[in-house]
């Protein structure tokens, strides 16, 4: 994982190598969406209760993923799956205090990039 920080007075770091949930992370749960192996290795751990798993089938939908404060408290994310020949092989997560960024500006910062990377590969 890599990650760039901003240059607010309020900043949230991510530390390289830092390992998040992938059941609370944003990132986390765009590979469990598009990886039916990983869901599977959850599912026989019980570890994937039933709401992620709808969850999970909204984010194959909408095309993006949410954290509201699951992953660290205070902190809201957003990730979108980047492909290489229609596989998921990394995810492009924007993260922020919640204060700065609540869920209704997370959906639009999510809409607005998948508009603006399809303009993009159209080129």
């Amino acid at each position: 994982m890599d990650a760039l920080e901003g240059t607010g007075s309020l900043r949230v770091t991510s530390p390289r190598g830092r390992r998040a949930g992938l059941t609370t992370s944003a990132i986390g749960k765009i590979f469990l969406a598009f990886d039916e192996d990983l869901r599977r290795s959850l599912r026989r751990a019980q570890l994937l209760p039933v709401e992620l798993e709808h969850e999970l089938a909204s984010i194959v939908t909408d095309g993006y993923a949410l954290d509201l404060e699951e992953a660290e408290a205070g902190l809201n994310c957003v990730a979108l799956p980047l492909r290489l020949q229609g596989r998921v092989v990394a995810a492009l997560g924007v993260a922020a205090p919640a204060s700065r960024l609540p869920k209704n500006a997370l959906h639009k910062l999510a809409t607005q990039a998948m508009r603006e990377m399809f303009d993009m590969l159209k080129l």
